[in-house]
């Protein structure tokens, strides 16, 4: 994860990397991006959406928070599949010169 200011842009950690932004502070990160997939056998395209909404108790703790991933098929919405689950992970801050 990379922080600009107020920003934060990571790379999902599903098997489709997806780009991922949005505001962050010392105590909050919410992210989100979206990605169009085509199934390898054919078919109708399908719209994956992941976003993070974490918080820590101070700036040196483990974030914890909501991890959601929602499929839609472009053609059909009526066969969603969204799943939500919790989750507990800890970023670490990489120099920039060890990248």
């Amino acid at each position: 994860m990379m922080q600009f200011g107020g920003i934060a842009q990571m790379l999902s950690l599903s098997t489709v990397p997806i780009p991922l932004v949005g505001p962050m502070t010392e105590k909050h990160l919410k992210v989100m991006g979206y990605a169009n997939i085509r199934p390898p056998q054919g078919g109708s395209e399908i719209k994956q959406t992941e976003s993070y909404e974490l918080s820590r108790e101070d700036a040196s703790g483990a974030w914890t928070g909501t991890y959601t991933l929602l499929q839609e098929k472009e053609n059909d919405a009526e066969r969603n599949v969204r799943i939500i689950f919790d989750m507990t992970m800890e970023l670490k801050e990489v120099p920039a010169d060890s990248a």
